[in-house]
Parts: C-alpha cells; structure tokens; sequence
C-alpha cells in the first residue's frame, strides 16, 4: 500500500482490515472494522482529496465477512453503485441496501454514525464523494432549490440512477494516470456529485427523509400530537399533509416520528381521532350525517362502517347504548 499526499492508489492486491483502516484515515475517517485475519479485499482501490471534497472509487472483491462502523463526517456524501450490492445502516434506521445503479445522498450537519456490512463473495464496484460544509456553502448557499436540504439533516433515496448519471459514474470509476491525473479526477468527482445531487433534487419533497436522531426533529411526535388536538377543536380540516405541514415537517418525516415513537401509523391515529370526535358529536345530539362530516366523511355509509369496525357497535347503537349515561370513554378506541 502506498499513501503519497493523502493519495493511496493500488494495483490489484489484497486488503487487509488494517490496509483499509490507514487508506480511510488519510481521508479524515477513523472506522472500526470487525472481521477475521487476513486479506479483507481483493481489487483495486483509491481514495483521494482536494478543494474540499473527498472521493473513493473501488472495484475488488470481498474476501471475507465483516462490518464497518464509524462516524460519517458532516457535509455531503453520496454513495454510487455500479456493480454488487452494498447493505448499509445508518444511526440504527432501517437497513438500506444499494443495488446496481441505486445512487443515495446524505447531508449531515453533525456526525453521523454508519455501519456497513461486507459478505464475502460479493464483486463491488462503487464511488463514495464526500463534499465538506465550507465547499458547499460557497458553491450552493445561493442556490433556492439546495438550501432546504443544506439546512437539515437529510436523506435523498436510494434511488435508481438515471443513464446519465451511470455513464458518467461509469468514467469516473476508470483508472487513470499522467502527471495531472489528480485535477482530473478532481474534475470528474465534482461533475458526478454535480449530476447526482441535481438529479436527486428533482425528485419529489416527499422523498427526503430525516433522520430521527436530528436535534431539530425531538419533540415533533408531540408536536404533531398537539397540532392534532388543536385542528379537531378548531373542527377544521385534519389530514397528515396538513399537520405535517403545521409542524414543519414533509408527510413522509411525520408517519415515520410518529410511527417509531408511539406504535401507532399517524393516518390510522387521525382516523381514530376523528371518530372519536363524531362519538362525542353523537352524544351532544347530532345527527349521523352531522358526525359523518363532522369526521370527514363525505358518504354516511362509508362513515357508518368505519365507526362499527373501530367501536364495534353502528352510531345509532352507540348512542341508544350511551345516551344520558355519560359513557364516552367507555368503548376503547382499538379496533376489534
């Protein structure tokens, strides 16, 4: 192995845990690799940096069973996949697992822990670019379309690359050499992070994920909770668009909160709400139709079913049952 101006460039030879430990370290990344003795990696593999962004392309085989694990650096990365399949998770999310021509992007404001899982066998051929904050605030502060991402923690994808994309993926993984081999390589680093974060931003808002370990999403289960209760008293319109909305988050970011931290789906939550809501009604004096728009239904039958499948009885039998006898809560909100 040989590192030269925090560049390492090989030919092909096997990688062992600690080759790999020294070729991420010239590259400011400090990971953990837990696998048995020997050679780890079999192929050939380059790192590099310049002007704020890293790179790495590799193409080897695995050789043996192993997981990585270290903390992702704040800034930009994305992960490229041309050949072989790459498990990652990432701050304990669900695993994600990039196949071939699947791109992922991820922007981080702090530290981000990874782990990735290597099995032997496997023929991976990827690019991993890694543009720091200081380089993409100068090069897209200004731009109207990148700064909600750059203003967040976030996750783009994966997503299936476009041909574009794999083409210039494709050239960027090619070896090459000469006395400017670097200024090259720089360029063709920064026009493949240039293609794929574009490429990425095109996609639907809803797309972007957050993580839950962002400082800023703390509290928004309550949040949104809160939001609910204000929008049922307020008898206004309540959907999980609107409250996320509200809060401050995309839809997608509101299910997933919601969902991880009270066990229950956010829709599935705001139809119990609502029902609930049309229960209260039922007592008060109104109409079925009355309680059928009161929680959103614009058709009394479909509203009818609803109600039976949640508390187990129509309105009308729930309110003969209940009427005068102040039982509003005694029928649990749980479907049965």
């Amino acid at each position: 192995m040989n590192i030269e101006r925090g560049v390492l460039k090989t030919d092909p030879r096997r990688w062992s845990a600690a080759a790999l430990r020294a070729a991420a370290a010239s590259c400011g990344v400090q990971p953990v690799y837990r696998s048995g003795p020997g050679a780890l990696l079999d192929g050939t593999m380059a790192v590099d940096g310049a002007a704020g962004l890293t790179w790495q392309h590799m193409d080897a085989r695995l050789l043996a069973d192993a997981e990585l694990r270290f903390a992702m650096p704040p800034g930009l990365t994305c992960i490229l996949v041309d050949t072989g399949t790459l498990p990652l998770c990432l701050d304990g999310e669900r695993p994600l697992v990039l196949g071939p021509g699947e791109a992922l992007l991820v922007h981080n404001r702090d530290p981000w822990p990874l782990r990735r899982v290597l099995e032997a066998g496997v023929m991976l051929r990827k690019a991993v670019l890694r543009a720091e904050p200081g380089a993409l605030r100068a090069l897209l502060g200004d731009q109207p379309r990148a700064a909600p991402l750059l203003a967040r923690t976030a996750l783009l994808g994966p997503w299936q690359a476009s041909a574009a994309l794999r083409r210039r993926l494709a050239a960027f993984l090619e070896p090459t050499d000469g006395p400017c081999r670097r200024v090259r390589a720089l360029a063709a680093a920064w026009g493949l992070l240039a293609e794929a974060l574009d490429e990425a931003l095109r996609r639907p808002a809803a797309e972007v994920v957050v993580p839950l370990h962002a400082p800023a999403l703390r509290g928004v289960a309550a949040r949104l909770r809160a939001e609910i209760e204000r929008a049922l008293a307020a008898a206004g319109p309540v959907t999980v668009e609107r409250v996320a909305q509200a809060v401050g988050v995309s839809a997608v970011t509101a299910r997933r909160v919601f969902a991880r931290t009270h066990g229950i789906a956010l829709g599935e939550y705001l139809r119990r709400r609502r029902l609930e809501g049309a229960r209260q009604a039922l007592l008060e004096g109104a109409t079925v139709g009355e309680a059928a728009r009161r929680a959103g239904y614009r058709h009394s039958a479909n509203f009818i079913a609803a109600f039976r499948r949640t508390f187990g009885l129509t309105p009308e039998q729930w309110r003969a049952r209940h009427a005068g006898g102040g039982a509003g809560g005694g029928i649990s909100t749980r479907g049965r």
